[in-house]
């Protein structure tokens, strides 16, 4: 299963009740239309942390890197050097 698919099926199930992973596409603005907010943030990186056992560092804890599923995958295959 690709990178973004694992974030988009974690995202559907965990933070968004009723919604099919299929509904949320690569590039759609995660947190300007509020569908991950602080908490929801802080789920994504437990996530990303446990599921693909990579540490994230503090710099890289920023908007940009959690803006779409696009965006939260490259940082993912980044630290996974892919």
């Amino acid at each position: 299963m690709q990178t973004t698919d694992r974030i988009r099926q974690f995202i559907s199930a965990e933070l968004l009740s009723n919604a099919s992973p299929s509904s949320l596409g690569d590039t759609d603005a995660l947190i300007e239309s509020g569908i991950i907010d602080s908490y929801g943030i802080m789920s994504v990186i437990a996530f990303i942390e446990k599921d693909f056992g990579i540490q994230l560092e503090s710099h890289e804890l920023i908007p940009d890197n959690f803006e779409n599923i696009r965006a939260i995958a490259g940082l993912v295959d980044r630290k996974l050097g892919k």
